[in-house]
C-alpha cells in the first residue's frame, strides 16, 4: 500500500509544478509530463517515508535524484520521438526576460533544476507537515 504522505507529496508537487508552468513557461506541458512527474514523486517519496529517514541530507539526495530523472525524461522523450536535443524544454519567462534552451543554456539548466528540485523538496516537506501519522 502506498503511504498517504507519498500521495500528498505527488499532489503537492503537481500543484507547484502546474503553477510554475502556468505562470513562467511557454509552451505548457503535456498531460503525460504531469502523469510521469506524479509517478516519480510518489516513488521517491516512498523511499523517504518507508525508511522514515526525514533527514535534510536524505531529502536533498532524493531531490537531486528527482532532478536527474527529470532531465533524463526530457532527453528520452526527445530521442524516442526523434526530436532535436533540447526541443522539449519550454522557455522560462522570468522578470520580463525569456530564457531559452537555444540561447541561454546554462541559465535554463539552472532554472529548470531549481524549479523541479524545489517542487519535489517542498512536496516532501509539506507532506510531512500535512499528514502527521
Amino acid at each position: 500500500m502506498i503511504n498517504p504522505k507519498s500521495i500528498i507529496a505527488g499532489i503537492v508537487a503537481l500543484l507547484i509544478d502546474a503553477l510554475w508552468h502556468n505562470i513562467f513557461t511557454d509552451p505548457p506541458e503535456t498531460f503525460f509530463y504531469f502523469f510521469i512527474k506524479f509517478i516519480i514523486v510518489i516513488f521517491l517519496a516512498e523511499l523517504i517515508f518507508r525508511k522514515k529517514d526525514f533527514s535534510e541530507k536524505n531529502i536533498l539526495i532524493k531531490t537531486a535524484i528527482f532532478v536527474f530523472i527529470f532531465s533524463v525524461y526530457y532527453r528520452l522523450t526527445e530521442f524516442l520521438f526523434k526530436l532535436p536535443f533540447g526541443y522539449r524544454v519550454p522557455d522560462i519567462i522570468l522578470f520580463g526576460k525569456i530564457y531559452t534552451y537555444e540561447t541561454t543554456l546554462p541559465m535554463i539548466v539552472i532554472l529548470w533544476s531549481l524549479a523541479h528540485g524545489l517542487a519535489f523538496y517542498l512536496s516532501i516537506k509539506l507532506a510531512t507537515t500535512i499528514y502527521k501519522k
